[in-house]
């Protein structure tokens, strides 16, 4: 498995898609390594970062290692506002639905595959251009 594959692939919400990311390619170690950077990043940008939700199942492991950065910071709180996390931004659909499902106005993603994310939403890589195939 790769983290990036060419060809047709179509996304969740049903768009066809000219290449696919698939974060299940990605280890542990470099996971947590992106969980590191994300929490930094959650921090910078004013983000709840007491408490993570992860979208199935994308998301999950990534909330697990930063939730795991709050708690070694004495920071986690299960209890707290929470921000929403997901592997790979495309439409927002997904994690729009849980932002919701937990009342949360704030969301990390690993991967958008748009420029512009909507307000409350940060991503630590962001696609600059759409790839036209």
């Amino acid at each position: 498995m790769a983290l990036f594959e060419y060809g047709d692939f179509i996304s969740h919400s049903g768009k066809t898609l000219p290449f696919k990311i698939e974060c299940a390619a990605l280890s542990c170690q470099d996971l947590y390594c992106l969980a590191q950077i994300g929490y930094k990043l959650a921090k910078a940008a004013m983000l709840p970062h007491t408490n993570f939700i992860g979208v199935p199942k994308g998301g999950m492991i990534f909330a697990v290692f930063l939730n795991r950065c709050a708690l070694a910071e004495g920071l986690y709180d299960k209890n707290s506002q929470c921000t929403v996390v997901d592997d790979v931004y495309t439409t927002g659909s997904s994690i729009r639905g849980y932002m919701k499902k937990y009342n949360s106005r704030n969301g990390l993603v690993i991967f958008s595959r748009t420029q512009f994310l909507p307000y409350g939403i940060e991503s630590l890589f962001q696609l600059n251009r759409n790839v036209i195939l």
